[in-house]
């Protein structure tokens, strides 16, 4: 009977398993996840800002735009596997430190070279910190709630987006700077970062790495995954390449930036809203299957 059971890959300890469940590191590690929409479509708003800078230009702006992204290509293959390894916690404030580093860099650059320099920075370890925040906080409530809660999170996400196309919209009849505007959205991850070591503790995931055992059998079952973690890659790259060529695009759908970047955010708020009875009505695979039909039928339109 023994020999038929099956041997648990990972036992969390109980006493850690929801060790961020309280209300202030949730809020802490939200924050964090639902404005990190902020440094990934700040440059669409203040994009003319940028380009005026001297030797700068409509290019520039569009190459950061890129050189974001390889940052956080780079950091998704090299960067976030070590958080698996040597833990979470630490490893977020040390890349957000970084982050916002490389975003002083590119709010002060004076030459496009550096300017470019520091996006892949932000990229490289902005993106890993706000995706952690995202980690932590699902791994910290209970398997009941979990897939609830996260299409609040996303929810929480879009309705920032929202706010910040309206607020943006405000910043630009005040003549402000592209880099006071920039520091206005990266003030709530400054504040999450300074507070956030203060309440927010390991993932409970790591606490209960040194329990692991029959690694033999756990490593067999590595292999299986692989398809399906590449299966899961290309469309996540696919939706995610879509939905940022709109963002960055979004003038070239109309001169209204603004009510553009709203829309797109608020159509998100409507589809993760509907998202839970419709995964219950056609399964996640067959959910996402015909999601990604749909929307390549209405992208050749």
């Amino acid at each position: 009977m023994a020999d038929t059971e099956e041997t648990p890959i990972l036992k969390v300890k109980p006493e850690v398993a929801h060790s961020n469940s309280g209300f202030v590191p949730l809020l802490l590690l939200s924050i964090l996840y639902i404005t990190s929409g902020a440094y990934t479509t700040v440059t669409v708003f203040t994009g003319d800002g940028i380009a005026k800078q001297p030797g700068f230009g409509q290019k520039t702006v569009h190459m950061g735009e890129t050189m974001l992204w390889l940052g956080a290509a780079v950091s998704t293959a090299a960067f976030l596997p070590l958080f698996d390894i040597y833990g979470r916690r630490d490893l977020l404030y040390f890349a957000g430190v970084l982050g916002l580093t490389s975003a002083a860099s590119a709010l002060l650059a004076t030459s496009a070279w550096l300017y470019l320099v520091a996006q892949f920075g932000i990229g490289l370890f902005l993106f890993p910190t706000g995706l952690t925040a995202w980690v932590l906080a699902a791994e910290s409530v209970s398997p009941k709630v979990h897939n609830r809660m996260l299409a609040v999170w996303n929810i929480c996400y879009s309705l920032f987006g929202i706010s910040m196309a309206a607020c943006c919209l405000i910043i630009n009849r005040t003549n402000m700077s592209w880099r006071m505007e920039s520091v206005f959205w990266y003030m709530p991850i400054v504040g999450s970062l300074m507070v956030g070591p203060l309440y927010v503790s390991e993932s409970p995931e790591m606490a209960g790495k040194s329990d692991r055992i029959d690694r033999n059998e756990s490593s067999l079952r590595v292999w299986p995954m692989v398809g399906y973690l590449v299966a899961t890659a290309v469309c996540w790259s696919a939706v995610s390449m879509s939905f940022y060529a709109l963002s960055y695009s979004s003038s070239s759908l109309s001169p209204d930036i603004y009510l553009n970047m709203a829309l797109l955010a608020g159509i998100d708020c409507v589809v993760y809203g509907c998202a839970m009875p419709i995964i219950d009505w056609l399964s996640p695979k067959g959910a996402q299957l015909t999601s990604l039909s749909c929307a390549a039928a209405l992208m050749l339109f």
